[in-house]
């Protein structure tokens, strides 16, 4: 409010000796101009005193007035920077700027950050608001720190970068609690739509925030009970959303009437458009209700309103314009009233965000990919649909290159996922149609783009960024500036990648996405890309996801009851021509529904387990594989493998000898520590765990890969110091133990196992297991895998020849998948051997002789036990 702000100044002026004479009755003058509401004469008698002020204190409380009248009476903005930027700079030539001018200079950083936020000048926002943060951490000024936080945090809002707005709102929340007794408003009402608070600790700063602004007055009450009120909606508490939504609109309309005097210009336009943002909440609550006429009247209220708020010039009301126009399409659509004339109010719209002319990618991006969607999904010509949808696919891809934190860029995806299943059953009905292989590429491109984003983030170069690491950096822009775009794959580039990676290597491809429905779309490629959809019954995803839970909480025993859901998965997954009629190399890239379940253990239609036909190999991503492609270097030697046993005098009894048998030097038992591993890492280019794992399920940072334990010391490596090492240079990392490729799934990553972790650490193959790993069995196909390794064969052929020569030693445990089936490749599985292509080729026709003898043999019986 403008009255709070003058009176505080008003206050100031008292004491400020630096006005004396003609300064002080120009001050005067321009006061009670202003009082009169006569800003043109105000200003200009501000003016004079800024040009005949006798000292830099005088200029600077000049400027600092005239920045006021700029920005909130006249909207003049750029004006009103220019005379915020004068203050600041007359401050800081005056002495004892900061004791004794120190309430106008908090103001002048925070107001700089707030018309930057205004004006859409993000960049500009987020370095004034850094480099004034680090300044004032020099100071210990606290209390300005406290409110460059909060500004910052509502950057990021802003940005719909909310996760990373959590940690700043996190941190000032602990400052809040410890050095106040009342809550900050603008943190409050702007954070509680984040949705990241718990309903306790609301409820506790709603009642706290509540008792500060009753004994203050002002309109952030009113303000923060619509944030109240929205946050009760994101909880689904609509009963109580619509009493705290009611109430805002009630009193916040009774205090406009009332005060209206004390408002500024852009107070009084700003206030329409949080009546707009009151409105589209009430449009919510009336459509869960079903009442359609109140849900419609409440949109056209919010335009109305809207269409007041953006003669503030001032972004965010337009950005509420586009979701008011789009909201009114969908209604107009949903109930025959005829919506085609918003369309071209929502291109106007858009062009007029486009033409605030700063940082803006990001805002642009999301409005651009938005207004796209809604043109297509309501168009009425077909070949407009297709144009449309892939034009908004194209800004959606631009807007995951904005993210510079790692749970905004998941939100942006997971978030959206309506979206992208909307544009994988159009795509994939378009190929149906017309057989037009484009469409198909379309739909693998978006499939895929839900899976590994972080991974593929990762190999940027990317690593975490914490608050502090963003707080106190030198250079606030050096995390974006690290950012890699992620990779549309377009048809002719998937096209392209496929033939070049895919075919002359002869690896056939397999894609699985579990969409809306229960819809399995299965994407193929075998030299030709097909497309396969299954509608799975809800007994068909129980059986899976009872055959995942089987596998995993395994004692090696199996049932018959195993083998029926064996066969039913088996069914689902692989039962098509491409399985059945091809052998090989094949590729997958599971989704959440089949990532824990290998499908080399799987069946086909004749009962022939799958392996004795397909070396097979994982894949994070189709776009984690191309990077690796774009990568890709060819081995210049042979394997060096260093092998770590720190169990073998203990319960992995056969660890030794499985390190002794395959590796270059070993690290056993006590030599197995942390230290060493790190120092002797470096010399080697595979490295060979036979050890212990634990998976933490309620924090997937906390899994622990377990090296030597004595008396005092239970090492090991975590989740958190795997993922944050650099293991690029190093062919294959092995984890050969209990449940090293399994963990929690996060959708639009993928299983957060130490496989991930590895490949987070840039490790190009990582070979490891999915359930509880037999130490016998684990000695003989890692004996086997780098036996085959060293003679030059590809990885995935490697541990194909490892499993098949297990069943020639075992038959008995042919049928037995529990203990031959947990080991994993994932990555890059070209040879780590030095080998020419010919040789390559060689390999791979002598391994499908192989196959062909290994069927006609009869098995000799042998005991694991």
């Amino acid at each position: 409010m403008q009255t709070l702000l003058i009176i505080s100044t008003l206050l100031q002026i008292i004491n400020f000796n630096f006005l004396s004479g003609d300064d002080n009755v120009l001050a005067d003058s321009g006061y009670l101009a202003f009082k009169r509401r006569d800003y043109t004469l105000s200003a200009d008698r501000f003016e004079q005193l800024k040009g005949q002020g006798k000292n830099p204190a005088t200029k600077g409380f000049a400027s600092y007035f005239l920045n006021h009248l700029y920005s909130k009476e006249f909207l003049q903005h750029k004006r009103a920077l220019k005379e915020n930027h004068d203050s600041r700079y007359f401050f800081d030539l005056s002495p004892d700027s900061t004791s004794r001018y120190g309430y106008m200079s908090h103001r002048n950083k925070t107001s700089t950050i707030r018309t930057y936020i205004y004006l859409g000048m993000f960049d500009s926002a987020e370095y004034s608001a850094i480099t004034d943060f680090q300044a004032a951490y020099v100071r210990k000024d606290s209390s300005l720190m406290d409110d460059l936080v909060n500004r910052l945090s509502w950057l990021f809002y802003l940005r719909r970068e909310f996760h990373f707005s959590k940690q700043l709102s996190d941190a000032e929340i602990k400052y809040l609690a410890k050095h106040r007794n009342s809550t900050h408003g603008d943190f409050i009402s702007t954070f509680v739509e984040t949705d990241t608070l718990t309903e306790k600790t609301a409820e506790e700063l709603y009642k706290k925030t509540i008792v500060y602004y009753d004994s203050v007055g002002g309109l952030n009450k009113c303000l923060y009970i619509y944030h109240y009120a929205n946050f009760k909606f994101h909880r689904k508490r609509y009963a109580e959303a619509t009493k705290y939504v009611d109430e805002y609109l009630k009193e916040a309309r009774a205090y406009q009437n009332k005060h209206w005097r004390e408002f500024s210009t852009d107070e009084e336009y700003m206030n329409n458009f949080y009546f707009a943002r009151g409105r589209m909440l009430k449009s919510k609550l009336h459509a869960l209700e079903g009442e359609k006429e109140k849900e419609g009247e409440e949109l056209h209220k919010a335009l109305d309103e809207v269409n007041f708020a953006i003669r503030t010039k001032f972004l965010r009301p337009y950005i509420l314009k586009g979701r008011v126009l789009r909201a009114i399409i969908k209604f107009n659509y949903e109930n025959n009233i005829p919506y085609e004339s918003y369309f071209d109010s929502l291109a106007l719209n858009t062009s007029k965000i486009d033409e605030f002319k700063y940082s803006l990618s990001h805002i642009k991006d999301y409005e651009h990919f938005q207004v796209n969607y809604y043109k297509g999904y309501y168009s009425k010509s077909v070949t407009n649909v297709d144009s449309l949808y892939w034009r908004s696919y194209e800004e959606f891809k631009k807007t995951q290159n904005h993210k510079v934190f790692e749970k905004d860029l998941l939100n942006s995806v997971n978030s959206e996922k309506e979206f992208q299943d909307v544009l994988i059953a159009h795509f994939s009905e378009r190929y149906r149609e017309t057989n037009d292989e484009d469409y198909l590429l379309k739909v693998l491109e978006i499939i895929e783009n839900t899976k590994s984003i972080v991974l593929y983030r990762r190999q940027s170069m990317m690593k975490k960024v914490s608050v502090d690491d963003y707080l106190f950096s030198e250079d606030p822009f050096k995390f974006r500036k690290q950012v890699q775009s992620y990779k549309l794959l377009d048809p002719e580039t998937m096209r392209s990648y496929f033939k070049e990676y895919f075919y002359r290597k002869g690896i056939d491809y397999v894609s699985y996405y579990l969409g809306p429905s229960n819809t399995l779309y299965i994407i193929t490629y075998n030299g030709k890309f097909q497309l396969e959809k299954k509608k799975l019954s809800e007994d068909d995803v129980l059986a899976i996801k009872e055959f995942s839970s089987t596998l995993f909480e395994s004692n090696y025993f199996i049932s018959q009851g195993f083998n029926d859901l064996r066969k039913r998965v088996s069914t689902i997954f692989t039962s098509s021509k491409f399985f059945n009629e091809g052998e090989g190399r094949l590729m997958v890239s599971a989704d959440r529904i089949n990532a824990a379940i290998p499908l080399d253990i799987l069946t086909l239609n004749d009962g022939t387990g799958l392996i004795e036909k397909y070396s097979v190999s994982n894949s994070f991503s189709i776009h984690h594989q191309y990077e690796l492609y774009q990568r890709e270097e060819r081995s210049s030697g042979n394997l060096a493998i260093l092998g770590i046993a720190p169990f073998a005098d203990k319960d992995l009894i056969f660890s030794e000898q499985e390190v002794k048998n395959i590796a270059t030097e070993v690290l056993i038992n006590q030599q197995a520590t942390k230290n060493n591993i790190l120092a002797k890492a470096p010399y080697f280019n595979v490295l060979h765990f036979a050890t212990h794992t634990t998976i933490d399920q309620k924090s997937q940072g906390n899994s622990r890969i377990h090296l030597f334990k004595n008396d005092s010391v239970d090492e090991n490596f975590s989740f958190r110091e795997i993922e944050e090492l650099d293991f690029s240079k190093h062919a294959l990392i092995s984890v050969s133990s209990c449940y090293s490729a399994n963990g929690n799934y996060m959708d639009g990553e993928g299983i957060m196992s130490f496989q991930r972790a590895f490949a987070y650490s840039k490790a190009p193959s990582i070979l490891a297991g999915l359930w509880k790993v037999n130490d016998k069995a684990s000695l003989f196909i890692s004996d086997r895998f780098f036996d085959n390794l060293k003679k030059g064969y590809t990885k995935d052929v490697a541990l194909q020849r490892a499993k098949l020569d297990f069943f020639e030693e075992f038959p008995t445990l042919k049928q037995n998948p529990i203990f031959w089936g947990s080991l994993i490749i994932s990555g890059n599985i070209d040879s780590s051997s030095k080998s020419s292509y010919i040789l390559e080729l060689l390999i791979v026709i002598a391994f499908l002789a192989t196959i062909v003898m290994f069927r006609r043999k009869k098995l000799k019986p042998q005991s694991i036990g």
